[in-house]
């Protein structure tokens, strides 16, 4: 286990100040994880964000979904220490760099084993070393946001989120309730507490909506309206055939159907990750908009 001196967490300190790191996190499966992760990195690094983005689900959709091919090494490569991180990353957009993963990721989960903080170490090295190298001038290039895309409860998502800063989470809005983030928070309370490590809940966003459902605007109205998640809770992404067409494509929503629905959705929730537009106002304009409605 390699050991960092006193100078070196200093600088690492400081480095991680200017950087926003987020795991998207959720239990569930095919709640839209891939999605959010793939289109938030495309849209910050096409603002020029320096975007590190970590694939962490051996299905590979968020490689998938931005790399042509997934050649050797990945991140099984990394965690099994037969690669450097460094030699793992590929820049597959300007300004956005992944870390791919394989499908045989889950046989590096016990490389991970009780050393949960081998993925902050891992990170904290490449911020040492000046960041992600840029092929194209050669110089190396520090991130101003790293996202992991996680799945399940692996030894790979703690690690993860033991090296993160705050928490996405996207939840179906099916089954959105308080009662499936309580089990979210209750999975990672104990973590948390064990490795003495705070993340804060940065987004919660309902994804795959489907107005035909009929589910209630009263309903979204009470959980924006709850003392302790409201004011994560992101405005929803409807459900849209373009998502997953745009990922078999290879391409970003804002690449494959920039004037869609779905990427006025993305982008509307990528800015409020930016920190551009102000949650509280959204919604308050949107309340004006349904009393104009149901006034006529």
């Amino acid at each position: 286990m390699q050991r960092f001196t006193k100078d070196q967490q200093g600088s690492i300190q400081k480095l991680l100040e200017e950087i926003e790191i987020s795991v998207i996190y959720n239990f569930k499966g095919g709640v839209g994880k891939s999605t959010i992760a793939i289109n938030l990195a495309a849209y910050l690094a096409a603002r020029g964000k320096n975007v590190l983005l970590y694939d962490c689900d051996l299905q590979s959709n968020t490689s998938g979904g931005l790399l042509q091919t997934i050649k050797k090494p990945t991140l099984t490569e990394v965690l099994r220490d037969e690669a450097t991180l460094d030699e793992a990353i590929r820049l597959a957009r300007p300004n956005l760099w992944i870390v791919p993963a394989s499908s045989d990721l889950d046989n590096a989960d016990k490389y991970i084993g009780d050393d949960l903080r081998k993925v902050r170490r891992l990170l904290h090295q490449l911020l040492l070393s000046g960041g992600m190298l840029d092929p194209e001038t050669g110089q190396r290039v520090l991130p101003n946001t790293i996202l992991m895309d996680t799945a399940g409860f692996t030894g790979i998502t703690k690690s993860c989120i033991l090296a993160a800063k705050n928490l996405i989470i996207p939840v179906e809005y099916e089954f959105f309730s308080f009662q499936g983030i309580a089990i979210v928070l209750q999975k990672l309370e104990g973590l948390l507490t064990q490795q003495e490590h705070s993340v804060e809940i940065k987004a919660i966003i309902p994804t795959k909506v489907n107005e035909s459902r009929n589910l209630t605007k009263a309903y979204y109205k009470e959980l924006r309206q709850d003392e302790e998640l409201g004011d994560s809770l992101y405005p929803p992404v409807h459900m849209s055939v373009a998502l997953p067409e745009s990922q078999g494509e290879t391409k970003s929503i804002f690449e494959y159907a920039p004037n869609s629905r779905a990427a006025r959705e993305l982008e509307i929730i990528a800015k409020y990750y930016m920190g551009e537009l102000d949650l509280e106002t959204y919604f308050q304009e949107e309340e004006q908009k349904i009393a104009v409605q149901e006034g006529k």
